[in-house]
């Protein structure tokens, strides 16, 4: 099956206002770095979170290439990778060739878009965590520093009260 096709794909990031590009593999096409929410085949996938397969796509569509030659998409599969019920990712596959491997990879994407939308929603709550938790240490630093100097005012309070209790 997968012999007879020659695939590329983007894989993007969901936000509840856009999408984002995080990966492209084959794909000569220009494609933007963000597309808003709503916004063509993307965003009618986004908001009916379900596949879109495009068939007969056209030269206009995308464009497949390698370091040797390249050529126009004949079909595409648009699909939403879902993590309990919401969008986390949509990933966009272009063909050349034997229309039977869109169907296969049709399948395979509605079969592991709740899988990929997992792992992609739990890459997002690592970083999420990663970031807060430099916050945190950033936070700590603060404290301690003005802890320090909250110590040394209070020594220096110390010492004064010292100075005029003896005199």
């Amino acid at each position: 099956m997968w012999a007879r096709m020659s695939p590329c794909c983007t894989a993007v990031k969901a936000t509840r206002s856009s999408v984002s590009l995080r990966g492209r593999y084959l794909l000569e096409s220009p494609v933007p770095q963000r597309i808003a929410w709503g916004d063509g085949l993307l965003g009618q996938v986004l908001d009916e979170k379900r596949v879109i397969e495009i068939k007969g796509a056209g030269p206009g569509f995308l464009t497949v290439g390698s370091a040797l030659a390249s050529a126009p998409a004949s079909h595409c599969v648009v699909a939403p990778m879902m993590a309990d019920g919401e969008v986390t990712g949509v990933l966009e596959v272009g063909f050349i060739g034997d229309e039977s491997a869109v169907d296969a990879a049709r399948d395979l994407l509605e079969d592991a878009a709740e899988t990929i939308g997992m792992a992609l929603r739990s890459a997002q709550y690592r970083s999420r965590m990663v970031e807060l938790l430099e916050e945190t240490q950033r936070q700590s630093e603060e404290l301690q520093v003005q802890q320090k100097k909250l110590r040394v005012s209070n020594e220096e309070l110390e010492e004064r009260g010292r100075v005029l209790m003896e005199t």
